[in-house]
């Protein structure tokens, strides 16, 4: 055969000639992305059940999810992690299922499933995307940290014109701490009105519907807290009356009391980007990739 080859040399040549021309025509007709599109047999579902401590979410929340997803069927593999007011599971799909149809049943058990839960647990959230990557990612770079504040209007608005971009499923402003409303409340003050915190926590929680927002640790003792849905402002907060006297004075305030201020949370997660504090903007995309169009669109908005 090699002899053969020797002999035909020209023609040997002439045929590997044409293979090498063959392959590379081949090779740049490949289409490549930078992240090639996955499709996602893991989903996520997360419960909160406020105040609830770990053995009662296992028992009246996770294992009740639980019974409910095992009905279904493709079924590889569910893994919980009952927290403090928070169940966590996740469904693994046997390799080669329809994604789309599973996940729609998923949905439909874990609707009917919320019947069985207590009453004050929350709706389950579905999230089949956790194994979403970010298409474009925008970097917002500030000299110190202090700064973000002033970046908090143009990302939202980014944030929300972004998600109007055809092809783009969601957008994640990451690196922006939370706001949150602070309250220091004055000890010699609460002296001479004669209240303490108990009054004040009691008096957040009752003035309008219940919304979780911490634990608080005091003489050995967790207690959970809950205020008020939404409040518009530090001086909505502050105006919450504390304490009505018998007499006709005037109702106390919680602005008598404490300091009542706009702050924002700690931040977890720091990005930096060249050695500077940064956000970004995570534009993740639809199964076709839209990188250029949301460049396109963003400097259009």
């Amino acid at each position: 055969m090699i002899a053969r080859a020797l002999k035909y040399r020209k023609i040997t040549l002439l045929f590997m000639l044409i293979a090498i021309v063959v392959g590379i025509a081949n090779f740049s007709g490949l289409q490549q992305r930078e992240n090639p599109e996955i499709t996602a047999t893991v989903a996520s579902v997360r419960t909160l059940y406020p105040g609830a401590a770990p053995d009662k979410v296992e028992q009246l929340v996770t294992k009740k999810l639980e019974d409910h997803i095992n009905e279904m069927d493709n079924i590889l593999k569910v893994t919980s992690t009952s927290q403090e007011s928070v169940s966590s599971i996740l469904v693994e799909l046997v390799p080669g299922t329809d994604t789309k149809q599973s996940w729609d049943t998923l949905r439909q058990k874990l609707q009917s499933a919320e019947a069985d839960l207590p009453d004050d647990a929350e709706k389950p959230e579905i999230n089949t995307n956790i194994t979403e990557i970010s298409e474009q990612i925008l970097h917002l770079v500030v000299d110190k940290p202090e700064q973000f504040e002033s970046l908090r209007a143009l990302t939202e608005n980014w944030k929300e014109q972004l998600r109007t971009v055809s092809g783009v499923s969601s957008v994640e402003v990451i690196g922006l701490p939370d706001q949150q409303i602070k309250v220091e409340l004055d000890p010699a003050k609460l002296e001479k009105y004669r209240l303490n915190w108990g009054l004040i926590a009691q008096a957040l929680q009752t003035s309008r519907e219940r919304v979780p927002i911490g634990t608080l640790d005091q003489n050995n003792q967790r207690l959970y807290h809950q205020l008020t849905g939404e409040w518009d402002s530090a001086e909505d907060v502050a105006e919450t009356v504390v304490f009505r006297s018998d007499g006709a004075g005037p109702p106390l305030k919680l602005k008598d009391v404490a300091d009542v201020a706009l702050s924002t949370k700690k931040l977890e997660q720091r990005i930096y980007y060249n050695g500077k504090p940064a956000i970004d903007i995570a534009i993740k995309a639809q199964k076709v990739s839209m990188c250029l169009l949301c460049r396109t669109a963003l400097m259009r908005k």
